[in-house]
């Protein structure tokens, strides 16, 4: 395999840090030394990213088959756990009427363990299944991040398991 340069901050001191990734055997999970983060290799190309997210829900149903050892009930328990275990670590910069984006919300588990302690609500999937749950939550729901207005700003932008997905992170 190839050894590629972090897409983060352009490193080539790079490690492997698990041989696979969910049905997909080509792909490794490499940690850049340099600035710490993560990212899946090799990575996609624009055309292969956008067909993956415009998918990504028949990869969630795939994924599930791998992860069948639990029931449907104790995987969205093993979900429920860890959306609380985020909001147990962040709820410290989470205030009244404070607004919130989240970019790559899946069907807003965290947005809607948040929604009662904050004010506005938007959020970003390339989902079109889970835009469509998200609009009918009543969040603002975008399927991609420049679809939000440039005007707007929020006070608390939360992202999680989603930069190893960006193409261009830098930009992004």
């Amino acid at each position: 395999m190839k050894k590629e340069n972090c897409p983060l901050c352009g490193d080539n001191d790079t490690t492997l840090f698990h041989d696979s990734v969910w049905n997909a055997a080509e792909r490794r999970v490499m940690n850049c030394n340099g600035c710490e983060s993560y990212f899946l290799s090799p990575r996609l190309n624009e055309m292969e990213q956008r067909e993956f997210d415009k998918n990504y829900n028949a990869y969630i149903e795939k994924r599930a088959i791998l992860v069948s050892k639990h029931s449907e009930e104790e995987f969205d328990d093993l979900v429920d756990e860890s959306v609380e275990t985020r909001y147990v670590d962040l709820m410290k910069w989470f205030e009244p009427r404070l607004s919130v984006l989240e970019v790559g919300a899946e069907k807003g588990g965290f947005l809607d363990r948040i929604s009662p302690i904050v004010g506005e609500i938007a959020s970003v999937d390339t989902c079109p299944e889970y835009v469509e749950i998200l609009e009918a939550k009543g969040y603002s729901a975008y399927r991609e991040i420049w679809d939000v207005p440039q005007k707007k700003k929020f006070d608390r932008i939360c992202m999680f398991s989603l930069l190893e997905h960006i193409l261009n992170p830098q930009p992004f």
